[in-house]
């Protein structure tokens, strides 16, 4: 995830934290994989999936294991391995430098929710 800023450079987090604080059971894959180099990609809207080409010696595995904190660097390529049965839960919380063009503070989110109320009134 990232926000261009209207401008041909990506933005991205200082850092990213993923948390995996409830005991969920799957199986067939789920573990988190990041690159430990940046990546570049093709920016492939129609399909992500065909963004990065790696050779998987070049991707870090990590287990989704109940009460993991996992601190990574967003801006190195990374995702959810795909997974077969089951359910995964995790807690996925992304710092900011600075809030990132066009997102609501929860206060804002609140303040819209009731306009919304008020005018359906």
């Amino acid at each position: 995830a990232f926000d261009k800023e209207n401008t041909p450079v990506s933005i991205y987090p200082i850092m990213g934290s993923v948390f995996y604080g409830y005991p969920h059971e799957f199986s067939g894959g789920g573990n988190l994989q990041v690159v430990a180099t940046t990546v570049t990609t093709t920016d492939n809207d129609d399909d992500p999936e065909q963004d990065v080409e790696l050779d998987a010696s070049e991707i870090v595995e990590v287990q989704a294991v109940y009460n993991r904190l996992v601190f990574l660097n967003v801006s190195h390529w990374h995702r959810v391995a795909p997974f077969t049965q089951g359910q995964r839960v995790t807690l996925a919380v992304n710092l900011w430098h600075q809030r990132p063009k066009g997102l609501l503070t929860y206060a804002e989110r609140q303040e819209q929710s009731q306009e919304a109320v008020s005018l359906e009134s």
